[in-house]
Order: C-alpha cells, then structure tokens, then sequence
C-alpha cells in the first residue's frame, strides 16, 4: 500500500505543488499579471513541470517500474483536480475553457510523452508475462 501511495498520490503531488508554488512567485495578484510577461513565466512552469515528471518518473522507474498509461492517467487526473480546486477559490472568476486549452495540453504531453519513454519497459514482471 504505501509503494501505491507513492508511486501514484505523492509522486502527482509532487508534481503539480512544485510549479504551483513557483507560480505564486512569479504571479503579481495586486496587478493581476505575470511579473515578467504572460509567455515568459509559462515557458518557466512547463520547463519546470517537465523537469519535475521527468525525475519523478525515473525515480518510479528505478524504484520498481510501473505501466506507463497508469502512471500519467493518475497524475493527469490529481492535477486536473487540484488545479480546479485551487484554482476556482483563488480566482474568483475560473474560465475552464482557459485551462483547457492552456494548461490540460501540457500536461497531456508531458505526463504521457515522459511515461511513454521513461516506463514503456519498466513494467514489473509478472508470471505469465516471464514464460
């Protein structure tokens, strides 16, 4: 139980808190804008939020491997979910279709672009699969 724990809650906590956190820095509430423009601070997040999964799957990878759609359907659903939360009690006025086309498609091809390359072999062996 606690290497599901890991691999799946805290491995997708991990991932989504840390550009989270970062992006509270780089967002000014009192203007209500990016501190260094709109386009410059996401290439900042995506870098970091790619940065983030691709340790955080190699990690997994090399602990004991895990099945590269699990892994990113699980992450893509927590940050889905804690975006959403978050986001609707922070800014008032939440537009979904803006998240959707702005954030869910980085997350789609970082999880599973990274999974794919990182845990397409990684895995574990059961039984019927070692005959």
């Amino acid at each position: 139980m606690k290497n599901i724990f890991y691999k799946y809650i805290a491995s997708g906590l991990l991932i989504w808190a840390i550009p989270f956190i970062i992006s509270l820095f780089l967002y000014d509430s009192q203007l209500k804008s990016w501190r260094h423009g709109y386009i410059t601070d996401k290439i900042v997040l995506v870098f970091i939020l790619l940065v983030i999964t691709l340790i955080t799957f190699l990690v997994i990878r090399y602990k004991n491997g895990s099945n590269w759609i699990i892994t990113p359907l699980l992450t893509l659903i927590l940050s889905a979910l804690l975006d959403i939360t978050i986001l609707i009690n922070i800014l008032k006025s939440f537009d979904i279709y803006f998240w959707i086309f702005t954030i869910l498609p980085p997350y789609i091809l970082i999880y599973f672009g990274l999974s794919y390359t990182i845990l397409k072999d990684s895995a574990p062996k059961t039984k019927e699969t070692v005959k």
